[in-house]
């Protein structure tokens, strides 16, 4: 069977390093995380010091279809969190957190500190910026 696979190459980013590349603010309004089961690991990679979202679709595992883990860590942010389907929805509080700087950013814009660097894992991962 694999010999009739086709081989590519891939370069991958972690959720940290897409956020840091595109610029995103701190306060993201929306992100869906269609990951084909592996949504709590981006949820545990992501850079919950540096970026709070306010709403989260997270596409849930076929096997662990109630999302235990990812409720658990959602809601211990403050996030009021339910599995519909295939889906989990969470609404998360964001108050006060754009306000304060970006850790690891200087005022002039750029980044101190050092960058994390993570495997891919497959999933497709759509951010928007705040607009309300």
């Amino acid at each position: 069977f694999l010999d009739t696979c086709t081989r590519a190459q891939a370069t991958t980013l972690s959720v940290r390093e897409l956020l840091h590349i595109a610029d995103i603010p701190r306060v993201i309004d929306y992100i869906s995380v269609s990951a084909r089961g592996l949504g709590m690991r981006i949820l545990e990679g992501f850079p919950w010091e540096a970026h709070c979202v306010r709403l989260w679709t997270v596409e849930v595992a076929r096997d662990q279809p109630m999302a235990a883990e990812e409720l658990a860590l959602l809601r211990a942010r403050g996030c009021l969190a339910a599995v519909k389907g295939p889906e989990l929805f969470a609404d998360c509080p964001c108050g006060g957190f754009a306000a304060a700087p970006t850790p690891g950013v200087a005022e002039e814009g750029g980044v101190g500190g050092s960058q994390e660097h993570s495997a891919s894992t497959g999933a497709a991962v759509e951010a928007a910026p705040p607009g309300r």
